[in-house]
């Protein structure tokens, strides 16, 4: 495996992890605001 393959494999690893932290975080937020009103 080159060492730019391994770059790309790391890069889109680290920006889905990003997607999913925001994700579950507007998720939480929707839930919170669903509970309280």
């Amino acid at each position: 495996m080159e060492s730019g393959e391994l770059n790309q494999v790391i890069e889109t690893f680290t920006v889905k992890k990003d997607n999913l932290q925001m994700f579950s975080g507007a998720l939480y937020g929707v839930i919170t605001v669903n509970l309280t009103t």
